[in-house]
């Protein structure tokens, strides 16, 4: 007679646990994606045992990669892994790599220079650490790099010129480049000093024109501005130029703002001698550019070039004029002379 074999409940526990893990292998290897979240309790650990570390050449460890697919095909993935000496010093840097149907971003941290953080993509990288930034664009080979002597250097990849912008840190105060604009002023680009007034300011006006502002004295060799008769139209001289400019003086004074003298012309009496100089411009107080919107005041202001052209037509017509008593006293004198001769004969 058969005996019969007793199979203890644990055995049947286990068994049966396998065949489910079984079942579950099965369907996770054809799923596309898993329903709940799995959770590690501790380090999960992906490592690459090098015996001797080799002197050159990038050693990469073990991916973590997560994946995405859709109807089967892989359309985006993320990786995180190490990349040992990335450059002669041997640094470490550790790389988050994103990609989305091909497009490639990549986030780089790295103890180079101290600390650095690098965010290349297809077209450039951003370079961020220890007082160091550059960005690339590797279609066009531009450069921008700021690195630890504070320098800013623009520059062509494949050109030996570069842009450079440079603070030296000897500057009492900051220097602030801004770009802004209101419906009155659409563009304003100003630089300012922190904290103080402006120096300058670019601004594009509500007709199309442009303007430039400067917070004080300009320095050059020379001023020129279009005069060309082809550029110009209702072109006519300047009549009665000696009557007019009897009705304005040159004076000396001082500013309110600084007391500093100067010399020069009163606008007001511009105005009535030859209005086509005097125009007005807006004054903020406490040298203000008007950005924080401000309440400003217009005052008028007077083309000086304008002014020569009036006193070159004042030269002329006294120069007709001197011309004229010139030729009236060369006759005067034939005929005093004409005189004198009849009388001595």
């Amino acid at each position: 007679m058969a005996t019969s074999t007793v199979i203890p409940d644990d055995i049947k526990t286990l068994k049966s646990d396998v065949s489910k893990l079984k079942n579950d292998q099965g369907s996770y290897a054809t799923k596309l994606y898993v329903d709940s979240k799995d959770e590690i309790v501790g380090d999960w650990s992906a490592s690459w045992y090098q015996q001797v570390l080799p002197t050159s050449g990038a050693i990469f460890g073990r991916k973590l990669r997560s994946t995405h697919r859709t109807a089967g095909v892989e359309d985006a993935y993320c990786e995180l892994y190490l990349k040992k000496w990335i450059d002669s010093p041997g640094n470490a840097m550790a790389r988050l790599n994103l990609n989305d149907n091909g497009t490639n971003i990549c986030w780089d941290s790295t103890n180079l220079y101290g600390g650095t953080m690098i965010f290349p993509g297809d077209s450039g990288y951003l370079k961020m650490g220890n007082c160091l930034m550059s960005y690339s664009k590797r279609g066009s080979n531009a450069l921008i790099k700021f690195d630890y002597t504070d320098t800013l250097q623009i520059k062509y990849a494949n050109h030996g010129s570069t842009m450079t912008l440079n603070t030296q840190g000897t500057a009492y105060a900051g220097v602030t480049a801004q770009l802004w604009g209101n419906s009155s002023r659409p563009v304003v680009y100003e630089v300012g000093v922190d904290g103080g007034a402006y120096m300058f300011y670019a601004q594009k006006n509500t007709d199309n024109t442009y303007m430039l502002s400067v917070n004080g004295a300009c320095h050059a060799t020379t001023f020129n501005q279009h005069s060309d008769r082809d550029l110009k139209d209702n072109i006519q001289v300047i009549d009665n130029a000696t009557d007019r400019i009897r009705k304005m003086n040159g004076y000396t004074y001082t500013l309110k703002e600084n007391g500093i003298p100067y010399a020069g012309v009163i606008a007001q009496e511009a105005l009535e001698a030859i209005p086509e100089v005097v125009g007005s411009a807006m004054k903020y107080q406490d040298g203000a550019s008007g950005s924080e919107g401000e309440e400003g005041e217009r005052y008028y202001t007077v083309d000086y070039s304008g002014v020569t052209g009036l006193l070159v037509q004042v030269a002329r017509e006294s120069d007709d004029r001197i011309t004229a008593l010139e030729e009236e006293n060369a006759e005067l004198r034939q005929r005093l002379s004409a005189i004198e001769a009849a009388l001595a004969s």
